[in-house]
């Protein structure tokens, strides 16, 4: 027997392909930085990393994020650390609408929690947002029971060793969807950031505001 290994096969299957992840909650894992790939729309910077589709189970072990603003959301977790979020489109300002992540919440963070139960990892961090606008007149928000603690730990699993440090994936560039005064006023009373866009914050509020 050849005591040299046969070079692996390339799995069709890692390609990501963000339209088939929309409005799913993704498990990043980014463990390269590549700057100046060349590609067939010309030179671009991408983020190699694994993916899980905590939605729909899907893995991908060693994909390639291309799009700008998930690069700029992902690149400062390289090589350890890791980032949950909600994939989602902001507004068509040019061209394309770009793809991003919303920032998870605490019923996500369970999702995550399970995965990392059975597949040990260590902390992961939010998607960078961008800044919360000045805070507008007080939002009367509908009587609700006690909003859940944000930003709560993963549950402790075996030892794995110390932890590696990680930075907050830095903030993608602003997108022309600004949210309601009113409705971000309301979502940082609750304790809770900002998202970058309306339908994002909408959809935040949908989760902690009933």
């Amino acid at each position: 027997m050849s005591q040299f290994q046969q070079p692996a096969i390339a799995n069709p299957e890692d390609k990501f392909v963000a339209s088939e992840h929309n409005g799913q909650l993704l498990l990043f894992f980014p463990t390269q930085l590549q700057v100046g790939v060349t590609t067939a729309h010309g030179v671009a910077d991408a983020v190699a990393t694994k993916i899980v589709n905590l939605d729909t189970g899907r893995v991908l072990d060693n994909a390639l994020i291309f799009a700008t603003a998930l690069v700029t959301q992902l690149k400062a977790a390289v090589p350890d650390g890791m980032v949950l979020g909600r994939l989602g489109q902001g507004q068509n300002t040019k061209g394309n609408p770009p793809w991003l992540l919303s920032p998870h919440v605490e019923a996500e963070v369970a999702q995550a929690e399970a995965y990392l139960a059975a597949n040990p990892r260590n902390q992961f961090a939010q998607p960078q947002t961008q800044a919360a606008p000045p805070t507008p007149p007080a939002y009367v928000a509908p009587a609700t029971q006690a909003a859940p603690a944000w930003g709560g730990q993963p549950a402790a699993v075996a030892d794995q060793g110390p932890a590696p440090s990680w930075a907050a994936p830095a903030t993608p560039a602003p997108v022309a969807d600004p949210v309601d005064p009113a409705l971000a006023a309301a979502l940082s009373a609750k304790g809770y950031p900002v998202p970058p866009t309306q339908a994002a914050a909408v959809a935040l509020w949908g989760v902690v505001g009933s």
